[in-house]
């Protein structure tokens, strides 16, 4: 899938990239797009394949991640409050300064996450986490 017609969907908003991703048969390969500040909140990329992608300061309130493939993706300063991560791979993954209060980490893979400059009582606010790497 090109990813011009993704994020020319993405600029249309939430509502039609749900509706089109709903739509959508098989998976979304998404790698390595610089959505910087973007406004997703809500917005679904269940089982897509985010590799690297930069989400830096989006605002990604209730956004569906579940089964994301988000291995080194960047989400430095970026609004995740209740976010669903549920099975997905954070692995090199940069949560530094990140609001992740009420996200569910719920059988998501951690392994190298960068929560530099996140605040300490994040864990406090996180649903569950089962780590399958470090954390």
């Amino acid at each position: 899938m090109a990813d011009e017609k993704c994020l020319k969907i993405l600029k249309q908003g939430v509502e039609a990239w749900n509706n089109w991703r709903e739509e959508l048969v098989g998976n979304l390969d998404f790698p390595y797009i610089d959505l910087t500040a973007a406004d997703l909140s809500g917005a679904s990329f269940r089982a897509a394949n985010l590799l690297g992608v930069d989400f830096t300061r989006a605002l990604l309130q209730k956004a569906d991640f579940t089964r994301c493939n988000l291995t080194g993706a960047d989400f430095t300063e970026a609004s995740l409050q209740g976010a669903n991560f549920t099975g997905a791979n954070l692995t090199l993954a940069q949560l530094g300064g990140a609001d992740l209060r009420g996200a569910d980490f719920y059988e998501t893979v951690f392994g190298n996450v960068d929560l530099t400059e996140s605040p300490a009582t994040i864990l406090l606010h996180m649903t569950s986490i089962e780590s399958a790497g470090q954390f």
